[in-house]
């Protein structure tokens, strides 16, 4: 007798995380973005016997022994969150003052660019530059260089490039005076603090067949391969893999259908 319908998927949705804190509590759903892919994959281990008395041996029983769950994500909203995910990090906010800088010594080379504000425990240097001025052998001749002769600045950046055949040799020392702009940026630097811990929502909106939703209440989420930083032909994508687990007495996975 054959089934009176098929529900037949053509799936889309939308995926949420709520990251832990270092105490295990939930903070909230944060809404990934366009994610071109979401999927749940099981694997089972299990012990096969098979019988010993007969000529050939048939199987008497397969026992399951262990399950697997796991979920994949392909996200292309490359948003500082996300960036941070993938690259095992935190994304932050750098409130950036304007306090004036006065004779930043730099032992130049002509061809070359230099990041203003750059540090030993700063290293990506100051941004949103202006006011700036350059000064040859400060502590001799101090001599005057002349922007677009003998430098050029990229402001919003704050790179300041050392052009050839100005005023400004090979090895010469220069001191720059700029102000960094009053500015705020993000920022995503990786840590050593592992993969990220948290929940996985799924509201599902199907193109084709019933909506049924999917709550993980506890995946540990990792990068799974490499995005492109740089390409004509392919728009950016990560791909994040999520280490399904048990908390508490919680079910792994859970699936809700829409109320009737």
């Amino acid at each position: 007798m054959k089934p009176a319908s098929n529900n037949i998927v053509l799936g889309a949705g939308y995926l949420y995380l709520d990251k832990f804190d270092s105490d295990g509590n939930r903070t909230g759903e944060r809404y990934l973005g366009d994610t071109p892919g979401f999927e749940i994959d099981v694997q089972s281990t299990q012990v096969e016997v098979f019988g010993s008395d007969a000529p050939i041996a048939e199987k008497i029983r397969d026992i399951a022994t262990q399950v697997n769950r796991t979920a994949n994500i392909t996200c292309r909203n490359i948003s500082s969150d996300n960036l941070a995910l993938f690259l095992i990090g935190e994304a932050t906010s750098i409130d950036q003052g304007n306090t004036a800088v006065t004779d930043e010594r730099i032992t130049a080379k002509t061809g070359q660019w230099y990041q203003l504000g750059q540090t030993d425990t700063d290293p990506v240097g100051v941004r949103d530059v202006s006011s700036v001025s350059v000064t040859i052998d400060p502590d001799g001749a101090a001599t005057s260089a002349t922007v677009d002769d003998d430098y050029t600045v990229e402001a919003e950046t704050g790179r300041l490039y050392i052009v050839p055949g100005g005023a400004i040799s090979d090895d010469d020392e220069i001191g720059v005076d700029y102000t960094p702009g009053d500015v705020e940026f993000s920022q995503v630097a990786t840590d050593n603090l592992g993969a990220k811990e948290g929940a996985i929502r799924f509201v599902a909106a199907n193109t084709e067949g019933d909506n049924r939703d999917a709550y993980l209440p506890s995946v540990t989420v990792r990068p799974n391969g490499a995005m492109a930083w740089k390409s004509r032909d392919t728009i950016a994508s990560m791909s994040l893999a999520c280490g399904i687990n048990t908390k508490g007495n919680l079910s792994q996975v859970y699936i809700n259908g829409r109320p009737a």
